[in-house]
């Protein structure tokens, strides 16, 4: 963990990050059992204040699941989705995917 993701748990209380764990409890479950969970879905059942840090947290978890699978997730792939958070989901990336970043990809 790096010390902004450190600094962004200190942000929110303890409910907050226990609904996070939970969300991503459920979706590493549904991701374990072959299925594949609804990024978006996940995200809006979270409040508004929430959903930058679910999203680091989920797509993190979804990336490592579909290595697992054998699949090459690519940054273009999560963008038509959610593009407006393209910084972040490019941190992800470049934390997930070793050797890659978005700009390998365009």
């Amino acid at each position: 963990m790096g010390p902004e993701h450190s600094q962004d748990l200190n942000r929110i209380s303890l409910g907050s990050e226990h609904l996070i764990d939970q969300l991503c409890d459920d979706f590493e479950s549904a991701c374990s059992s072959g299925e594949r969970p609804d990024l978006m879905a996940f995200l809006n059942r979270a409040p508004e204040k929430l959903r930058e840090q679910l999203l680091r947290e989920l797509l993190a978890s979804e990336l490592e699941c579909r290595a697992k699978a054998g699949e090459t997730p690519q940054v273009d792939d999560y963008l038509p989705r959610l593009g407006e958070t393209e910084p972040l989901v490019q941190e992800v990336f470049a934390r997930f995917v070793p050797g890659r970043s978005a700009q390998d990809e365009r």
